[in-house]
């Protein structure tokens, strides 16, 4: 897969993974956003990770363990592996700004309608 196909896959991921945890959870607003920023935050993470530099300044941070049951399988198997790290956080940002965008239309739509249902039942 192309650093564009990462790109793409990733900002998929994180939308729906977003609208998932909306959907889970039911937040406010604010936890809305929060839910899509974690969720960016986290892919964000995953292909910082991958970068050589991130990763070599990981593996002499963190316990052995760690360093073999975790850091060593997120090499070239995982989904992420093929990619760029700038263009998989562009891409985790875009999906999060995109899921953001559409749940807060989707629950402006709900309330809008909500309430004129409401008005016309007279309450």
């Amino acid at each position: 897969m192309g650093a564009m196909g990462t790109g793409v896959f990733t900002a998929v991921h994180v939308a729906l993974m977003s609208w998932l945890t909306t959907l889970l959870v039911r937040p406010g607003r604010i936890g809305l956003y929060l839910i899509c920023a974690a969720w960016a935050a986290l892919d964000g993470a995953g292909a910082l990770s991958l970068h050589l530099p991130v990763r070599l300044w990981l593996i002499g941070r963190v316990p052995e363990w760690f360093e073999k049951h975790w850091l060593a399988g997120i090499g070239g198997s995982t989904w992420i592996g093929g990619g760029s790290p700038l263009v998989t956080i562009a891409g985790a940002s875009l999906g999060a700004l995109l899921a953001a965008w559409l749940l807060v239309r989707a629950r402006q739509r709900l309330v809008t309608r909500s309430a004129h249902l409401l008005y016309l039942d007279g309450g």
